[in-house]
């Protein structure tokens, strides 16, 4: 079914509960392994699309597939990994493609064959990814441009130059918000200490310079960095906008349709493009107190409760002291109301292997159990360094 994931394949999470249930051992270690392989995102055909998406514009330009064609080169696809779950041959994975349009591109596609198309597209992916095993691509759907949509904000233009995978480059932690902070050199410092207050929430902040490893081009590393990136924050200082290189960030994310956040922390007001968007006010001597309203903003904008909570998760997991954990529960307390039973699992396999988490009395005195029981709707409590679920 080309129309949109999930289908007649069981979802692992589903699967996990269903052999639990029966008791078998074997089985239980089984799915477990599958759950975690899931998890990891150790999937190759998600990086591999924006290939494919080239081999079949050559194809389709060379047997006159105008419109298929079009769609490819005009749209920006994203890709949800590992949506559906086959236990044939030892677990076969489905993979759903979204590639968003203009309406001028989509008005193009007669409603009654829109379906087809898509279908048409899937088929086509998947006989370049034959020889991939265990992976395929499942669905195919096609969508409007919408700048609400968190997915669209991080599908990816087409291009003939190889597309980047953020989750592969070092200046970015996988799985958090991507933020370019655009920023004078002067204030790199200032800069930097937001960038670790917002670290707590799950946004990963690229900050020229100290995001830029040893040995590798600056110039060539800061554009992976915008092409990139999901948000550009930008850093407004009095001399914010006398520098070439920021004013070239902003057109860039512009460019790109990408949000812009301004924060303002001295006395002059953003100008140019920047002028009519809503700016944050904050302090240049206190820029990390800003990192609230900063998130706030950026939620605001992904609005989209998997991409906020996956990353809240994933630093609450990480906590490397008492104190993280205890500050990093807070932040998950104040914006999650609802975890599914993946998200669930998850928690109940980091508090286990992280003793920052399990040996933090802290966070139990916070109400970590009545937290979980009330946002995962069963009765979690703590034993033994695990969590317990009921």
């Amino acid at each position: 079914d080309a129309g949109g994931p999930g289908g007649r394949h069981a979802q692992v999470s589903g699967l996990q509960g269903a052999i639990r249930s029966h008791g078998d051992g074997i089985g239980i270690a089984f799915i477990d392994f599958v759950f975690e392989l899931r998890m990891s995102n150790n999937f190759i055909l998600p990086s591999k699309v924006g290939t494919y998406l080239r081999r079949l514009d050559l194809d389709y330009s060379s047997t006159e597939r105008c419109l298929h064609r079009e769609i490819i080169r005009e749209g920006r696809w994203y890709v949800k990994a590992g949506v559906d779950f086959d236990s044939i041959d030892g677990g076969t994975y489905g993979h759903h493609v979204t590639i968003f349009l203009s309406e001028e591109t989509m008005g193009k596609i007669a409603f009654s064959r829109q379906r087809d198309v898509c279908s048409d597209i899937r088929a086509d992916l998947n006989a370049c990814a034959e020889k991939v095993a265990n992976e395929y691509f499942c669905s195919v759907t096609v969508e409007l441009f919408d700048e609400t949509d968190p997915d669209f904000l991080a599908a990816i233009a087409f291009s003939r130059r190889p597309p980047l995978n953020p989750d592969a480059l070092s200046i970015w932690k996988p799985g958090n918000i991507r933020v370019f902070v655009s920023h004078r050199d002067r204030h790199k410092a200032s800069a930097s200490l937001l960038a670790t207050a917002l670290a707590q929430y799950g946004v990963s902040c690229f900050v020229a310079h100290d995001s830029i490893e040893a040995m590798t081009s600056w110039p060539d590393e800061i554009l992976k960095a915008l092409r990139t990136m999901e948000f550009l924050l930008a850093f407004v200082t009095d001399d914010f906008h006398e520098s070439i290189w920021t004013n070239q960030e902003v057109g860039f994310a512009i460019g790109k349709e990408i949000p812009v956040v301004p924060l303002k922390l001295e006395i002059a007001a953003p100008s140019g493009v920047l002028q009519s968007l809503q700016a944050i006010k904050g302090r240049l001597s206190n820029a990390s107190d800003s990192a609230p309203e900063v998130y706030a903003a950026l939620s605001e904008k992904l609005g989209q409760r998997e991409r906020l909570q996956g990353p809240l998760i994933n630093a609450f997991l990480e906590s490397s002291s008492f104190t993280d954990a205890m500050d990093r529960l807070a932040m998950l307390q104040k914006v999650v109301t609802k975890l599914d039973e993946a998200e669930l699992e998850r928690i109940k396999t980091g508090y286990k292997i992280n003793d920052q988490l399990h040996g933090c009395a802290g966070i139990h005195h916070r109400g970590l159990e009545s937290f979980l029981s009330r946002c995962s709707g069963k009765k979690v409590t703590a034993r033994n360094r695990q969590l317990v679920v009921e």
